[in-house]
């Protein structure tokens, strides 16, 4: 599984929305999670998050 494990990850932006681009390749078959703490501000108002956010996906396994 992917406990643990990390992407290194690169944050794009400025007045457009927030991207996060993977900046290499990833394991096969892993479970990975953005997570983003409290305190993110967004390009719609001054105003930070007041709660955790985290989104996960799974890539795909070995093609047999």
């Amino acid at each position: 599984d992917g406990a643990g494990r990390a992407a290194k990850l690169e944050v794009k932006g400025g007045a457009d929305p927030q991207q996060v681009e993977v900046k290499a390749a990833l394991a096969k078959a892993t479970t990975y999670t953005l997570a983003v703490a409290p305190g993110l501000v967004g390009t719609e108002g001054p105003l930070p998050s007041t709660e955790p956010f985290s989104s996960s996906f799974e890539t795909y396994g070995p093609l047999v």
